[in-house]
C-alpha cells in the first residue's frame, strides 16, 4: 500500500504534490467525458492484476469528494480480493454482499472515511458466486437507489481479462476507466481489455498510467511566475 502524506484521503506513493494533481486531472477528464444530468457512475478496472486499479479508484473517489457539493461514494465490487476498506482503514464486516443477500439494509453498509466527505461500501463477506451477485437485479436496484443520493459513484471491479465479474457492471455505468502500469502492462492485454469493454457496450473514457517515476523533487512542481 502506498504511504499516506499530508494530502488527507490520498495515497501518493511518494509522488506528493504531482501525484495529487494527477488524480485531480483524472477527475476533471472524467467529468468532461460524462455529460449528463444526475449521478455519474464510473467503473475502474484493469486488464490484469497488479496494475494499481484499486489505488487509482480510491484516489479518484477522494478527488471527487473534495469538490464542493459533490457527494461521492466508492463501492468495492472486487468481491474476490477486496482491498478498498483496507485502503481507507475501515471495517468490512458488513458490506455489499451482505446487503445483496438480504442480511442488512443499505444504510447499514455505507461508511464515511473519517475527516472526509467520502462514503464507502466495502465488499462484505467473500461470496462463492461474485459474478452472479453483480449481475443480479438487487445490485442494479441498489445502484439506482444510490444514484438518488450521490453525484458520483466510483466502482472498483476485478481485472476484466481475468474474471467476468465486471462485465454485467459495465452495462450499468456511464463510463469505464482502464488502469495500466508502466513497463508491466502489455499492449496485447490492453487491447483485449478494450475489446471486452466495447463488446459489452461500455463507454471507455480513458486509460490511467501508473508507475511513472518522478526523476527528482525539483521536477515535480514549478510555481507560477508573474509575466
Amino acid at each position: 500500500m502506498a504511504n499516506k502524506n499530508k494530502n488527507k484521503g490520498y495515497a501518493t506513493g511518494g509522488g506528493g504534490f504531482a501525484t495529487v494533481e494527477a488524480y485531480k486531472l483524472a477527475r476533471t477528464n472524467i467529468s468532461l467525458s460524462i455529460i449528463k444530468q444526475g449521478c455519474k457512475r464510473v467503473l475502474i478496472t484493469s486488464s490484469v492484476a497488479g496494475e494499481g486499479k484499486t489505488t487509482t479508484a480510491c484516489n479518484i473517489a477522494a478527488a471527487f469528494s473534495k469538490q464542493v457539493n459533490s457527494r461521492t461514494i466508492i463501492i468495492d465490487c472486487d468481491l474476490r480480493k477486496p482491498t478498498v476498506s483496507k485502503f481507507f482503514h475501515l471495517k468490512s464486516a458488513k458490506g455489499l454482499t451482505n446487503y445483496l443477500v438480504g442480511m442488512c439494509t443499505l444504510d447499514e453498509i455505507i461508511q464515511t472515511v473519517p475527516g472526509t466527505e467520502l462514503s464507502v461500501i466495502s465488499s462484505g463477506i467473500i461470496p462463492p458466486n461474485p459474478s452472479e451477485l453483480l449481475s443480479s437485479q438487487a445490485f442494479a436496484d441498489m445502484l439506482d437507489e444510490l444514484s438518488l443520493r450521490f453525484d458520483y459513484i466510483i466502482i472498483d471491479t476485478p481485472p476484466v481479462n481475468i474474471v467476468v465479474d465486471a462485465i454485467p457492471v459495465i452495462q450499468l455505468v456511464d463510463g469505464v476507466v482502464l488502469v495500466a502500469y508502466q513497463n508491466k502492462s502489455t499492449f496485447t492485454e490492453l487491447d483485449k481489455a478494450v475489446d471486452s469493454v466495447k463488446q459489452h457496450y461500455g463507454k471507455l473514457i480513458g486509460i490511467v498510467l501508473n508507475g511513472k517515476r518522478f526523476k527528482s523533487k525539483k521536477t515535480q512542481y514549478k510555481p507560477y511566475r508573474q509575466q
